[in-house]
């Protein structure tokens, strides 16, 4: 086994090959999207509008209240649901842009 030290350089590297290969978000998953704020946290449903590796942006639609969770209704966007770009810090999980 070759041993070899861990150089911001490797690291970069490392990380630039894991991004280009997993993708952890895809087009269509339904996803926790969530926005902190000094005085307020938003925590909601949204749909993927495309494939993203951790640290990727992406498109998001924000679904209509209801539709996800304790409710009967189907899972889909109202007409005039709102577009967010987020970044995503897990598996189904991204953080509205800033």
């Amino acid at each position: 086994m070759i041993h070899t030290e861990a150089t911001p350089t490797n690291i970069a590297g490392i990380q630039k090959w894991a991004k280009s290969r997993f993708l952890i978000v895809h087009t269509g998953d339904v996803l926790h999207v969530r926005s902190y704020e000094e005085f307020f946290r938003i925590d909601t449903t949204g749909v993927a509008q495309e494939n993203a590796a951790l640290g990727d942006h992406l498109r998001v639609i924000l679904l209509q209240p209801g539709s996800y969770g304790f409710s009967s209704a189907p899972l889909r966007p109202a007409a005039d649901s709102e577009k967010v770009r987020a970044v995503v810090r897990g598996p189904h999980e991204v953080e509205i842009e800033r």
